[in-house]
Protein backbone atom coordinates (compact mmCIF):
# COMPACT_ATOMS: atom_id res chain seq x y z
CA UNK A 1 0.00 0.00 0.00
CA UNK A 2 1.30 3.50 -1.15
CA UNK A 3 0.26 5.81 1.67
CA UNK A 4 0.75 10.16 0.80
CA UNK A 5 0.22 12.22 3.82
CA UNK A 6 -1.06 15.43 2.77
CA UNK A 7 0.49 17.80 5.64
CA UNK A 8 2.93 20.63 6.44
CA UNK A 9 6.28 20.05 6.44
CA UNK A 10 7.39 17.71 9.31
CA UNK A 11 10.01 19.76 10.90
CA UNK A 12 8.02 23.01 11.90
CA UNK A 13 7.74 24.09 14.85
CA UNK A 14 3.36 22.91 14.23
CA UNK A 15 1.30 20.43 16.25
CA UNK A 16 0.28 19.34 12.71
CA UNK A 17 3.95 19.10 11.66
CA UNK A 18 4.62 17.26 14.62
CA UNK A 19 1.61 14.75 14.37
CA UNK A 20 2.95 14.09 11.05
CA UNK A 21 6.89 13.80 12.39
CA UNK A 22 5.84 10.72 13.80
CA UNK A 23 2.97 9.11 12.00
CA UNK A 24 4.94 9.08 8.87
CA UNK A 25 7.79 7.09 10.39
CA UNK A 26 5.40 4.37 12.14
CA UNK A 27 3.33 4.35 8.94
CA UNK A 28 6.79 3.90 7.00
CA UNK A 29 7.55 0.32 8.65
CA UNK A 30 4.24 -1.58 7.26
CA UNK A 31 3.88 1.05 4.36
CA UNK A 32 5.55 2.93 1.28
CA UNK A 33 5.14 6.16 2.61
CA UNK A 34 5.11 9.76 1.29
CA UNK A 35 4.41 13.42 2.21
CA UNK A 36 3.27 16.17 0.20
CA UNK A 37 4.30 18.88 2.11
CA UNK A 38 2.06 21.76 1.17
CA UNK A 39 4.03 24.57 3.15
CA UNK A 40 7.55 25.10 4.73
CA UNK A 41 9.30 23.25 1.57
CA UNK A 42 9.28 23.95 -2.13
CA UNK A 43 11.66 21.29 -3.43
CA UNK A 44 11.61 17.79 -3.28
CA UNK A 45 13.91 15.77 -0.48
CA UNK A 46 14.44 12.37 0.96
CA UNK A 47 13.88 11.95 4.81
CA UNK A 48 15.07 8.79 5.89
CA UNK A 49 13.07 6.49 3.39
CA UNK A 50 10.16 9.26 3.04
CA UNK A 51 9.96 11.34 0.03
CA UNK A 52 8.43 15.06 1.09
CA UNK A 53 7.35 16.54 -1.84
CA UNK A 54 7.52 20.28 -1.69
CA UNK A 55 4.93 23.08 -3.04
CA UNK A 56 5.69 25.04 -5.82
CA UNK A 57 3.26 27.29 -4.30
CA UNK A 58 3.45 27.14 -0.73
CA UNK A 59 0.09 27.01 0.99
CA UNK A 60 -1.88 26.29 -1.93
CA UNK A 61 -3.27 23.11 -2.12
CA UNK A 62 -3.85 22.61 -6.17
CA UNK A 63 -0.56 20.51 -6.28
CA UNK A 64 -1.64 17.61 -4.70
CA UNK A 65 -3.77 15.37 -7.05
CA UNK A 66 -1.29 15.53 -9.62
CA UNK A 67 1.88 14.61 -6.70
CA UNK A 68 -0.57 11.89 -5.32
CA UNK A 69 -1.09 10.77 -9.40
CA UNK A 70 2.70 10.91 -10.12
CA UNK A 71 3.70 9.13 -7.20
CA UNK A 72 0.74 6.27 -7.70
CA UNK A 73 -1.12 6.67 -3.95
CA UNK A 74 -3.14 4.29 -3.12
CA UNK A 75 -4.41 6.67 -0.33
CA UNK A 76 -3.71 10.26 1.02
CA UNK A 77 -4.25 11.22 4.45
CA UNK A 78 -5.05 15.07 4.76
CA UNK A 79 -3.68 16.42 7.94
CA UNK A 80 -4.83 20.29 8.24
CA UNK A 81 -7.77 22.37 8.56
CA UNK A 82 -10.13 21.06 5.80
CA UNK A 83 -11.62 24.70 5.51
CA UNK A 84 -8.25 25.50 2.94
CA UNK A 85 -9.55 23.40 0.13
CA UNK A 86 -12.44 25.17 0.09
CA UNK A 87 -13.54 26.80 -3.26
CA UNK A 88 -12.73 25.36 -6.35
CA UNK A 89 -10.28 23.28 -4.87
CA UNK A 90 -12.73 20.34 -4.74
CA UNK A 91 -11.38 19.49 -8.34
CA UNK A 92 -7.90 19.47 -6.78
CA UNK A 93 -8.71 16.31 -4.24
CA UNK A 94 -6.72 13.24 -4.44
CA UNK A 95 -8.31 9.58 -5.33
CA UNK A 96 -8.43 7.44 -2.16
CA UNK A 97 -8.76 10.50 0.09
CA UNK A 98 -8.94 10.47 4.06
CA UNK A 99 -9.92 12.79 5.87
CA UNK A 100 -8.67 13.39 8.98
CA UNK A 101 -8.92 17.03 10.02
CA UNK A 102 -9.88 18.96 13.21
CA UNK A 103 -13.31 20.38 13.58
CA UNK A 104 -13.41 23.01 16.20
CA UNK A 105 -16.92 24.42 15.21
CA UNK A 106 -20.25 23.83 14.63
CA UNK A 107 -21.75 23.17 11.74
CA UNK A 108 -20.47 21.91 8.82
CA UNK A 109 -20.56 24.74 5.97
CA UNK A 110 -21.92 22.55 3.05
CA UNK A 111 -18.84 23.09 0.89
CA UNK A 112 -16.76 21.37 3.91
CA UNK A 113 -19.30 18.36 3.69
CA UNK A 114 -19.02 18.33 -0.16
CA UNK A 115 -15.06 17.84 0.06
CA UNK A 116 -15.87 14.92 3.37
CA UNK A 117 -18.29 12.86 0.91
CA UNK A 118 -15.52 12.37 -2.00
CA UNK A 119 -13.42 11.24 0.55
CA UNK A 120 -13.16 7.06 1.06
CA UNK A 121 -12.84 7.56 5.11
CA UNK A 122 -13.79 10.09 7.32
CA UNK A 123 -11.63 9.81 10.50
CA UNK A 124 -12.24 12.37 13.02
CA UNK A 125 -9.41 13.86 15.23
CA UNK A 126 -11.95 13.89 18.23
CA UNK A 127 -15.39 13.04 19.34
CA UNK A 128 -16.79 16.23 19.17
CA UNK A 129 -15.51 16.41 15.78
CA UNK A 130 -16.87 12.99 14.95
CA UNK A 131 -20.64 14.65 16.52
CA UNK A 132 -20.62 17.58 14.08
CA UNK A 133 -19.69 15.47 11.10
CA UNK A 134 -22.34 12.81 11.64
CA UNK A 135 -25.02 15.73 12.26
CA UNK A 136 -23.87 16.94 9.25
CA UNK A 137 -24.66 13.74 7.63
CA UNK A 138 -21.45 12.40 7.22
CA UNK A 139 -20.77 8.84 7.83
CA UNK A 140 -17.61 8.63 10.18
CA UNK A 141 -14.72 6.17 11.28
CA UNK A 142 -14.03 5.84 15.11
CA UNK A 143 -11.79 8.56 16.19
CA UNK A 144 -8.32 8.56 16.07
CA UNK A 145 -6.54 10.84 18.34
CA UNK A 146 -3.20 12.89 17.92
CA UNK A 147 -0.43 10.30 19.50
CA UNK A 148 2.61 11.33 21.50
CA UNK A 149 5.69 9.61 21.80
CA UNK A 150 5.91 9.15 25.44
CA UNK A 151 10.03 8.17 25.25
CA UNK A 152 10.02 11.59 24.99
CA UNK A 153 7.06 13.57 27.09
CA UNK A 154 7.16 11.94 30.14
CA UNK A 155 8.10 13.98 33.84
CA UNK A 156 11.42 15.50 33.86
CA UNK A 157 12.70 17.28 37.12
CA UNK A 158 11.38 20.63 37.20
CA UNK A 159 13.71 22.13 39.42
CA UNK A 160 16.32 21.41 36.55
CA UNK A 161 13.88 21.94 34.20
CA UNK A 162 13.09 25.57 35.27
CA UNK A 163 16.94 25.56 35.60
CA UNK A 164 17.31 25.48 32.10
CA UNK A 165 14.87 27.83 30.86
CA UNK A 166 15.49 30.69 33.90
CA UNK A 167 12.64 30.29 35.75
CA UNK A 168 12.42 31.24 39.34
CA UNK A 169 12.66 27.84 41.64
CA UNK A 170 10.28 28.49 43.86
CA UNK A 171 7.58 30.42 41.52
CA UNK A 172 3.82 28.71 41.00
CA UNK A 173 4.44 28.83 37.18
CA UNK A 174 1.41 28.63 34.53
CA UNK A 175 1.93 27.42 30.93
CA UNK A 176 0.28 28.82 27.54
CA UNK A 177 1.54 27.22 24.50
CA UNK A 178 0.02 28.08 21.13
CA UNK A 179 0.30 30.02 18.34
CA UNK A 180 -0.92 34.13 18.54
CA UNK A 181 -2.62 34.60 15.70
CA UNK A 182 -6.34 35.31 15.61
CA UNK A 183 -8.43 35.66 18.49
CA UNK A 184 -9.77 31.91 18.91
CA UNK A 185 -6.94 31.13 21.33
CA UNK A 186 -8.30 33.72 23.20
CA UNK A 187 -4.82 35.05 25.15
CA UNK A 188 -5.55 38.23 26.54
CA UNK A 189 -8.65 37.00 28.41
CA UNK A 190 -6.93 34.84 29.76
CA UNK A 191 -3.93 37.06 30.80
CA UNK A 192 -6.74 38.99 32.47
CA UNK A 193 -8.05 35.79 34.23
CA UNK A 194 -4.24 35.10 35.36
CA UNK A 195 -3.67 39.07 36.40
CA UNK A 196 -6.61 38.45 38.66
CA UNK A 197 -5.23 35.77 40.29
CA UNK A 198 -2.49 37.43 40.94
CA UNK A 199 -3.69 39.85 43.40
CA UNK A 200 -4.04 36.70 45.63
CA UNK A 201 -1.10 34.68 44.61
CA UNK A 202 1.84 36.40 44.74
CA UNK A 203 4.09 33.70 43.59
CA UNK A 204 2.57 33.46 40.14
CA UNK A 205 4.46 33.92 36.91
CA UNK A 206 2.84 33.73 33.71
CA UNK A 207 5.26 31.88 30.61
CA UNK A 208 3.40 32.39 27.54
CA UNK A 209 5.14 30.52 24.56
CA UNK A 210 4.68 32.35 21.75
CA UNK A 211 5.55 35.14 19.62
CA UNK A 212 3.77 37.97 21.31
CA UNK A 213 3.84 40.93 18.83
CA UNK A 214 1.04 42.01 16.09
CA UNK A 215 3.67 43.28 13.61
CA UNK A 216 4.67 42.57 9.85
CA UNK A 217 5.85 38.96 10.93
CA UNK A 218 2.87 38.79 12.75
CA UNK A 219 -0.33 40.31 10.91
CA UNK A 220 -2.62 38.53 12.99
CA UNK A 221 -1.24 38.39 16.18
CA UNK A 222 -2.43 40.21 19.36
CA UNK A 223 -0.14 42.42 20.68
CA UNK A 224 0.17 40.68 23.63
CA UNK A 225 3.05 42.85 25.57
CA UNK A 226 1.05 46.02 24.82
CA UNK A 227 -2.02 44.44 26.44
CA UNK A 228 -0.40 42.72 29.76
CA UNK A 229 0.92 46.81 29.88
CA UNK A 230 -2.24 48.04 29.89
CA UNK A 231 -3.79 45.72 31.91
CA UNK A 232 -1.40 47.22 34.89
CA UNK A 233 0.69 43.72 34.84
CA UNK A 234 3.90 43.22 36.46
CA UNK A 235 6.38 43.25 33.72
CA UNK A 236 8.23 40.91 35.70
CA UNK A 237 5.91 37.92 35.74
CA UNK A 238 4.58 38.02 32.13
CA UNK A 239 7.36 35.53 30.44
CA UNK A 240 7.50 35.22 26.27
CA UNK A 241 10.58 33.55 24.37
CA UNK A 242 13.06 35.70 22.33
CA UNK A 243 12.33 36.39 18.85
CA UNK A 244 15.10 33.92 17.79
CA UNK A 245 13.93 30.90 20.33
CA UNK A 246 10.56 30.86 18.95
CA UNK A 247 11.05 30.91 15.48
CA UNK A 248 14.05 28.17 16.14
CA UNK A 249 11.52 26.66 17.85
CA UNK A 250 11.89 23.57 20.46
CA UNK A 251 13.14 20.28 19.81
CA UNK A 252 11.00 17.83 21.10
CA UNK A 253 12.50 16.99 24.23
CA UNK A 254 12.68 20.74 24.82
CA UNK A 255 9.43 20.84 25.23
CA UNK A 256 9.11 17.82 27.43
CA UNK A 257 11.29 19.84 29.46
CA UNK A 258 9.04 23.57 29.48
CA UNK A 259 5.76 21.23 30.37
CA UNK A 260 7.81 19.65 33.38
CA UNK A 261 8.68 23.01 34.30
CA UNK A 262 4.84 24.15 34.80
CA UNK A 263 2.48 24.05 37.49
CA UNK A 264 -0.37 23.88 35.49
CA UNK A 265 -1.03 24.57 31.46
CA UNK A 266 -3.69 26.96 30.58
CA UNK A 267 -5.49 26.32 27.50
CA UNK A 268 -8.83 28.29 27.46
CA UNK A 269 -9.79 28.98 23.65
CA UNK A 270 -12.67 29.63 21.88
CA UNK A 271 -12.35 25.88 20.56
CA UNK A 272 -9.68 23.36 19.28
CA UNK A 273 -9.79 20.74 16.82
CA UNK A 274 -7.77 18.47 19.34
CA UNK A 275 -5.26 20.01 21.31
CA UNK A 276 -1.94 18.64 21.32
CA UNK A 277 -0.56 20.79 24.38
CA UNK A 278 -3.38 19.14 26.64
CA UNK A 279 -1.65 15.69 26.18
CA UNK A 280 1.47 16.59 25.92
CA UNK A 281 1.45 18.42 28.96
CA UNK A 282 -0.45 15.53 30.78
CA UNK A 283 2.36 13.34 29.82
CA UNK A 284 4.72 15.15 31.00
CA UNK A 285 3.16 15.58 34.73
CA UNK A 286 1.56 19.27 34.16
CA UNK A 287 -2.42 19.33 34.98
CA UNK A 288 -4.29 21.44 32.70
CA UNK A 289 -6.85 24.06 32.57
CA UNK A 290 -9.36 24.23 29.91
CA UNK A 291 -12.62 24.97 28.25
CA UNK A 292 -15.88 23.04 28.42
CA UNK A 293 -15.88 23.00 24.74
CA UNK A 294 -14.78 21.37 21.50
CA UNK A 295 -12.80 18.55 21.95
CA UNK A 296 -11.02 19.55 24.77
CA UNK A 297 -13.92 18.68 27.23
CA UNK A 298 -13.19 14.99 26.55
CA UNK A 299 -9.53 15.24 26.54
CA UNK A 300 -9.55 17.28 30.07
CA UNK A 301 -12.82 15.83 31.57
CA UNK A 302 -12.02 14.25 35.08
CA UNK A 303 -8.61 15.11 34.69
CA UNK A 304 -8.02 18.41 34.84
CA UNK A 305 -9.97 21.83 35.30
CA UNK A 306 -12.69 22.61 33.03
CA UNK A 307 -13.91 25.74 32.32
CA UNK A 308 -17.67 26.85 31.64
CA UNK A 309 -18.39 29.06 28.49
CA UNK A 310 -20.88 31.41 27.79
CA UNK A 311 -23.80 30.80 25.42
CA UNK A 312 -23.00 34.14 23.65
CA UNK A 313 -21.69 32.55 20.26
CA UNK A 314 -18.62 33.46 18.82
CA UNK A 315 -19.23 33.07 14.78
CA UNK A 316 -16.10 32.88 12.80
CA UNK A 317 -16.66 34.78 9.38
CA UNK A 318 -15.07 31.70 7.13
CA UNK A 319 -16.62 29.19 7.96
CA UNK A 320 -19.94 30.85 9.30
CA UNK A 321 -19.51 28.14 11.93
CA UNK A 322 -19.74 29.15 15.70
CA UNK A 323 -17.48 28.34 18.74
CA UNK A 324 -17.90 30.07 22.62
CA UNK A 325 -15.83 31.92 24.71
CA UNK A 326 -15.08 30.31 28.58
CA UNK A 327 -16.11 32.75 31.25
CA UNK A 328 -13.09 34.56 32.47
CA UNK A 329 -13.77 34.73 36.19
CA UNK A 330 -14.22 31.16 36.05
CA UNK A 331 -10.56 30.95 34.52
CA UNK A 332 -9.41 32.92 37.81
CA UNK A 333 -11.37 30.53 40.10
CA UNK A 334 -9.69 27.37 38.30
CA UNK A 335 -5.90 28.62 38.35
CA UNK A 336 -6.53 29.44 42.36
CA UNK A 337 -8.22 26.07 42.80
CA UNK A 338 -5.05 24.70 41.14
CA UNK A 339 -3.09 27.31 43.24
CA UNK A 340 -4.56 26.02 46.73
CA UNK A 341 -5.62 22.43 46.37
CA UNK A 342 -2.59 20.65 45.56
CA UNK A 343 -4.63 17.07 46.67
CA UNK A 344 -7.03 17.83 43.66
CA UNK A 345 -3.69 19.06 41.26
CA UNK A 346 -1.97 15.53 42.09
CA UNK A 347 -4.84 13.90 41.62
CA UNK A 348 -5.39 15.51 37.73
CA UNK A 349 -1.73 14.98 37.40
CA UNK A 350 -2.04 10.98 38.02
CA UNK A 351 -4.80 10.59 35.86
CA UNK A 352 -3.78 12.69 33.22
CA UNK A 353 -0.16 10.60 33.04
CA UNK A 354 -2.74 7.21 32.75
CA UNK A 355 -4.36 9.27 30.37
CA UNK A 356 -1.58 10.42 27.62
CA UNK A 357 0.16 6.14 27.97
CA UNK A 358 -2.19 5.18 26.44
CA UNK A 359 -1.90 7.64 23.41
CA UNK A 360 1.69 6.75 22.63
CA UNK A 361 1.80 6.74 18.31
CA UNK A 362 3.00 3.08 18.38
CA UNK A 363 -0.28 1.99 20.02
CA UNK A 364 -2.47 4.54 18.01
CA UNK A 365 -0.53 2.92 14.98
CA UNK A 366 -1.17 -1.19 16.44
CA UNK A 367 -4.59 -0.60 17.63
CA UNK A 368 -6.10 2.30 15.10
CA UNK A 369 -4.35 3.12 11.83
CA UNK A 370 -3.32 0.06 10.10
CA UNK A 371 -6.43 -2.03 10.97
CA UNK A 372 -8.55 0.99 9.06
CA UNK A 373 -5.73 0.87 6.47
CA UNK A 374 -6.08 -2.58 5.92
CA UNK A 375 -10.23 -2.20 6.07
CA UNK A 376 -10.25 0.62 3.54
CA UNK A 377 -7.64 -1.51 1.20
CA UNK A 378 -10.56 -4.64 1.19
CA UNK A 379 -13.24 -1.92 0.08
CA UNK A 380 -11.52 -0.97 -3.24
CA UNK A 381 -9.54 2.30 -4.01
CA UNK A 382 -8.56 3.61 -6.68
CA UNK A 383 -5.45 2.24 -8.69
CA UNK A 384 -3.81 4.67 -10.33
CA UNK A 385 -2.43 2.31 -12.71
CA UNK A 386 -5.16 0.96 -14.05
Amino acid sequence: MRIMLWAPCPWQPSGYSTYVRYLAPALAQTHDVSIFAFQGLTGRINWGDITVFGNPIPHSQYFVKETARRWKADLTIQIFDLWTVSGMLHRFLPPGLIVHTPIDSEPLAEWFKDTARQAVAVVPQSNFGKRVFEEGGIICEDTIYNGIDTSIFYPHDKKEARKSFGFPEDAFVVLMVGVNKGDRKNVPNQMEAFHEFRQKASDAILIDWTYPFFDNMNPEGMPLSDIWERIDGDKTKFMTPTLEDYYWGLEDEEMAKLYSAGDVLLECSLGEGFGRPIIEAMACGCPVIASDNSAMTELVKDRGWLVPCSRISHWQQFLAAKQCFPDTDAITEALMDCYTDTKKRSNYITKGLEFASELDYSKIIRRQWLPLIDKISTTGVIDFNE
